[in-house]
């Protein structure tokens, strides 16, 4: 999953807020199915992909992100093949921070 520049797309005032509708998990056909995203405090964010019967057929991490942006929280959530990730987004103490996804 590529992450954009987060910090940048958030307002420099503490409280800014910003939503990030992510609609495709990873690269054409690479996660077709279901799947499962898993973003936790200490900065990791893990996916899982699943096939139509539950299985799951790959699984992906990354702390790229934490470079530049923090995690209020952990959050994992299921979604349903196609739909999209919402990452809500945060400005404190002049950091971005990941607030919630559903």
């Amino acid at each position: 999953m590529r992450s954009p520049a987060l910090p940048v797309l958030i307002a420099a005032a503490n409280g800014a807020a910003y939503t990030i509708h992510h609609s495709v998990p990873s690269r054409h056909g690479e996660c077709a199915g279901p799947y499962k995203v898993q973003f936790d405090r200490v900065g990791a964010l893990v996916v899982w992909c699943y096939d139509e019967a539950g299985a799951t057929v790959s699984s992906h991490s990354t702390t790229t992100h934490s470079r530049t942006v923090d995690t209020a929280g952990t959050w994992i959530v299921d979604k349903p093949a196609g739909e999209a990730l919402v990452i809500r987004l945060e400005r404190r103490s002049g950091r971005a921070v990941i607030t919630g996804i559903e």
